[in-house]
């Protein structure tokens, strides 16, 4: 016994600050019980919000659900830029579909329209169902109509008719209100026009990228030529290789041979000798000399 109470013995010192110890202990947890347990009210807050955000999502869900948009089929020989766009097409796809018709090309079928434009699966699974084929004799019925019955890009019969019909001065929105092109062909025309400084021929238009040729028929039933540009001609002879690539229609092989051929001649004397440079592109002949002239 006397070993165990050797154990046991405090001091009253001892003793009060166990006393003390054990009576901050139990003040602590009463405290603890009657407020509660914060993570508890956390909790509780954080589940109310939840819930309150959900109904919200589930809500903007079932409006999502409920505006749909009417899809209706089309004609993959009609397609234009706006509309391949829409249907999910890439540049990459658009730009042989338009390669195909400007060689002549006209779809048959929707599998011919699958390896032309080289539509993944998944695409082609989606435009299936849309998408519709006629025949050539009826293609042609149709743009016969269409060239005695101007009609907007998206068959709807032209209703308004600007102010200015003169192509070299009419705005971008005058194309969109009178034809129904799409917005970013008529800036196209717009930043076309102003890089060539102005429409001479009328072929200069099917120059416009992602025009296609009933969209310039449409366009000359309503727009002419009738202000033809000004256009300030540059003598040949003066210009150095930067200020020829300047000019419109001259790239870089025939801004060398242009040079070339004045430093074998020593002074261009006409600006019809262009004609006599060996591989020069005639096909721009008529367009470059609109901005060149030799003194």
């Amino acid at each position: 016994m006397k070993i165990f109470k050797s154990h046991f013995w405090y001091s009253k010192r001892h003793r009060n600050g166990i006393f003390a110890l054990v009576l901050l202990v139990m003040v602590l947890q009463g405290y603890y019980y009657s407020i509660g347990n914060p993570q508890e009210v956390t909790d509780s807050t954080n589940s109310s919000e939840l819930i309150r955000i959900r109904r919200q999502l589930d809500s903007l869900s079932q409006l999502k659900t409920s505006v749909k948009r009417t899809l209706y089929p089309f004609n993959p020989n009609y397609l234009n830029e706006g509309s391949a766009y829409f249907w999910g097409l890439s540049l990459s796809q658009w730009e042989r579909l338009q390669t195909f018709r400007k060689e002549g090309g006209y779809l048959h079928s929707f599998q011919q329209f699958k390896t032309v434009a080289k539509l993944t699966d998944s695409l082609a699974r989606y435009l299936q169902s849309y998408s519709y084929f006629t025949s050539r004799k009826q293609y042609e019925a149709q743009t016969q109509s269409a060239k005695k019955k101007p009609r907007t890009t998206r068959g709807v019969i032209k209703r308004y008719l600007p102010a200015e019909t003169s192509i070299n001065r009419a705005s971008a929105n005058d194309f969109i209100r009178a034809l129904g092109l799409e917005a970013d062909l008529a800036k196209r025309i717009v930043n076309y026009r102003r890089k060539i400084i102005g429409f001479t021929y009328k072929s200069q238009l099917e120059e416009v990228w992602g025009l296609s040729k009933i969209n310039c028929e449409q366009i000359w039933t309503v727009f002419s030529l009738k202000h033809p540009p000004y256009i300030e001609k540059k003598n040949v002879n003066d210009l150095t290789f930067r200020e020829l690539l300047r000019i419109p229609y001259v790239d870089y092989k025939t801004a060398k041979m242009i040079l070339d051929y004045k430093e074998e001649v020593a002074e261009i004397q006409n600006i019809e000798d262009l004609q006599n440079i060996s591989n020069f592109p005639m096909k721009k002949y008529n367009r470059i000399v609109l901005y060149l002239l030799a003194e």
